[in-house]
C-alpha cells in the first residue's frame, strides 16, 4: 500500500521527492519509512520531528 502512494506521487504526479515525519521515538513508524526506501534527512526542531524523504530514484533502485 505506502509502495503503492510512492509510486503514484512519482509517476503520474511527477514529484521531486517525498518527504514524511515521524517522531523520534516512533520505532514502528521510522521502521515503516526505512523498509520503503527512506532516508533520515534531518530534524525539525521547531514540531519535533525526524523528517525523511525519498527520490525517485532512490525508490526505482528499492523495486529492482
Amino acid at each position: 500500500m505506502v509502495k503503492d502512494l510512492i509510486a503514484y506521487g512519482f509517476d503520474p504526479l511527477k514529484l521531486d521527492t517525498i518527504g514524511a515525519f515521524t517522531r523520534p521515538d516512533n520505532k514502528a513508524s521510522i521502521r515503516v519509512l526505512e523498509k520503503c526506501g527512506f532516508r533520515y534527512a534531518c530534524y525539525n526542531t521547531l514540531i519535533e520531528r525526524n523528517y525523511y524523504q525519498i527520490s525517485p530514484d532512490t525508490f526505482q533502485q528499492r523495486l529492482t
